[in-house]
């Protein structure tokens, strides 16, 4: 794993994007993961480290499988975010 960057929302990091179809977004990235609240659906729009897993992350959220939404860069992706460490 890479080492892990001050703010994910100014470097350009290329991260897989799983969405859990209630408002929050997994970012899994060589950089470290992250999730993302999404002010459209709710979220207070805060991009904050995860220290887990992708199957840490759906028993966190209580789903059996996330939405694959394709691999983004995480500053792209979440524009208007603010990064809470």
């Amino acid at each position: 794993m890479a080492k892990p960057v001050k703010n994910p929302l100014k470097a350009r990091i290329d991260s897989s994007v799983i969405w859990d179809r209630k408002g929050q977004y997994l970012f899994e990235s060589d950089s470290g993961n992250y999730v993302w609240n999404d002010p459209f659906n709710g979220g207070d729009g805060v991009l904050s480290p995860f220290h887990g897993s992708y199957q840490d992350w759906l028993k966190l959220r209580k789903i059996s499988a996330g939405l694959y939404k394709g691999e983004h860069l995480i500053g792209e992706f979440c524009a208007g975010a603010t990064f809470k460490d």
